[in-house]
């Protein structure tokens, strides 16, 4: 039928979990190593941390490390990791690009060269705001920002040729995103290089295939690090992970959630039908093409969105297709709307981590306050309030951000949003906010209600008394 006859030109998914460090956003956690503390404890991390500083060009990692000569030949010299260096084992150190803030200006990012990028970057972005997203200057706390660190090189992965594929070979990356208000990202995106001409039902075989949560899946990738399937590749990566970054304990991940990019003359129906099957609990959301361009339109649930381009645009006056120039452009718009997707399923982490962590204090706060006993333990008496101004900061931190995208960037914003759900998740939190409010505001110091107690209890005994 008209789901069997559609063909695929090409085919780009982008699998993403966001994980959480630490208990609660802001969280100050033991277990992490030295090297990454500076990132997640440090209320000036991007401040005190410009050696991580890198503009985009070629990877230069000599700032990572001393050179000592060699016992044995004095004009040699050998490369020693620095310790205070954040990394990831196996997989290299981190770094933070500053061409990335100034992503919804790409001819910006392009052309501008910072001769000093640690001197200069702080010095243009503050004289630039308007071009630089995702970093406020204003912020006490810098970890509040929606910038991230992130690897030097993504981990690169080829398929292993099988009987299993049908002859489909694909290629990938994984991206890692470090967020220094206590998250990270995990991007794992594959390129199905033959896509050309496949009928969009084979395509959905081969994509439940490198699924990175399917166990039992027989499609095998080749990279430096480890051979295996998605599953395998995806918790060694994550084992590397946790081994950088705690000393005990476990990052927490929360679902997956996928990004498909397909050229294909399908409509809006047949993708529907294909990539989301009909559930009570699914709401589907599409954008219509809006403006020039190969954007076709954008269908979003709750775990998935396919984002549809033509297989090619008109350059000029000439009556040819250039499909690499279009897919390059098409892809650059697809890490856009992805970005907005990390962006989402990032605040849904926060709201989550509050909410839990706030539910908790509400709780703790009503004993203290209904409890004499709990009252006199000594955690609570150098604490003259127990608000914590940080929550409404980082959260108005994060509505800021996505309030000064471009127009079209909130609508696609808002879209996700919506089928994601994420509104029911703010309506929770904000509830449990308002109740942990309400305690804090009857909360008193242990210190006055001890003493409280002591004034009753003498004015008791002295009325006793007369």
């Amino acid at each position: 039928m008209v789901v069997s006859r559609a063909k695929v030109t090409s085919a780009y998914v982008v699998y993403t979990q966001v994980g959480s460090v630490g208990p609660y956003p802001l969280s100050r956690s033991k277990g992490i190593t030295k090297s990454w503390n500076r990132i997640f404890s440090d209320r000036k991390c991007f401040s005190n941390l410009s050696e991580l500083f890198w503009d985009g060009r070629k990877p230069t990692l000599f700032s990572y490390y001393e050179y000592h000569p060699r016992p044995d030949r004095s004009e040699d010299r050998i490369k020693i990791p620095l310790p205070s260096a954040p990394f990831v084992r196996d997989f290299g150190p981190l770094v933070f690009c500053v061409r990335r803030p100034l992503q919804d200006s790409y001819k910006l990012q392009r052309t501008y060269y910072f001769a000093d990028i640690q001197k200069n970057w702080f010095e243009f972005a503050s004289e630039n705001r308007g071009a630089v997203s995702g970093f406020d200057f204003d912020l006490e706390d810098e970890r509040m920002n929606s910038r991230f660190f992130e690897l030097v090189r993504p981990l690169h992965f080829w398929s292993v040729p099988s009987e299993s594929d049908n002859g489909n070979t694909a290629s990938g990356k994984v991206f890692l995103h470090v967020y220094p208000s206590g998250y990270l990202t995990i991007h794992f995106a594959i390129s199905i290089n033959r896509a050309a001409g496949m009928a969009i039902s084979s395509l959905t075989q081969a994509l439940e295939a490198i699924e990175p949560w399917r166990d039992q899946s027989k499609w095998l990738w080749h990279s430096r690090i480890a051979d295996g399937n998605s599953s395998f590749l995806t918790s060694v990566f994550k084992d590397r992970i946790n081994a950088s970054i705690l000393r005990s304990g476990k990052v927490r991940y929360g679902p997956w959630f996928t990004s498909l990019k397909l050229a294909t003359t399908a409509g809006e129906n047949t993708i529907a039908a294909v990539f989301f099957p009909v559930t009570k609990s699914q709401t589907l959301k599409t954008i219509p093409k809006l403006g020039g361009g190969g954007f076709r339109f954008l269908i979003v649930s709750k775990s998935k969105l396919v984002c549809v381009f033509a297989k090619g645009r008109r350059i000029q006056s000439e009556d040819s297709f250039h499909p690499k120039r279009a897919g390059r452009a098409s892809l650059r718009f697809f890490w856009r709307v992805i970005a907005l997707s990390e962006f989402v399923l990032l605040k849904i982490q926060v709201y989550d981590g509050y909410r839990n962590y706030l539910e908790k204090e509400v709780l703790s706060l009503r004993d203290e306050r209904l409890t004499i006993k709990e009252k006199v333990r000594a955690k609570r008496l150098i604490k003259l309030s127990r608000y914590d101004s940080s929550i409404p900061a980082y959260l108005a931190a994060l509505d800021r951000h996505i309030r000064s995208a471009p127009p079209f960037l909130r609508l696609v914003y808002s879209t996700i949003a919506v089928a994601t759900r994420f509104d029911s998740q703010r309506l929770n939190l904000q509830k449990v906010v308002k109740a942990w409010l309400e305690e804090v505001g009857q909360w008193s110091h242990p210190m006055r209600a001890l003493l409280k107690e002591l004034a009753s209890f003498f004015t008791k005994r002295a009325k006793g008394g007369s």
